[in-house]
């Protein structure tokens, strides 16, 4: 993500904004349309619409729901990489999720995280 943008006059700012996101990455709009996963949620939503051609009682927004969610794809997030410093030096960083949550991790030490989760701003 690009933290860093040039002002009015040209000049390097660092962008403070505060930006949230969630546990799963649906990565289906950065895909190819020719892709497998496309295509089997493709697939799902014809098998839906003709299910319900078939049976006007199916719920066809639930049923493509629970379709594209079996075959689309996602990652869980377990891992954050952050950046602390100017655009020419800093320092990077990490949280690393397991079971007991949150944990940051630098070069120089880690420890179980009394910080806040790091999804949120």
């Amino acid at each position: 993500m690009k933290r860093f943008r040039k002002d009015a006059a040209g000049v390097w700012e660092r962008d403070d904004k505060s930006v949230a996101f969630g546990d799963v990455l649906w990565m289906d709009e950065f895909m190819a349309p020719e892709s497998a996963e496309l295509c089997a949620m493709d697939a799902a939503r014809e098998d839906v619409l003709a299910r319900a051609e078939l049976d006007p009682s199916v719920d066809v927004e639930a049923e493509f729901a629970k379709a594209v969610a079996a075959v689309a794809p996602r990652y869980r997030l377990s891992a954050i990489v952050c950046h602390s410093g100017s655009r020419n030096s800093g320092h990077y960083f990490a949280f690393v999720k397991d079971s007991a949550g949150w944990r940051p991790l630098t070069h120089i030490t880690s420890s179980e995280s009394q910080h806040r989760d790091p999804r949120r701003p």
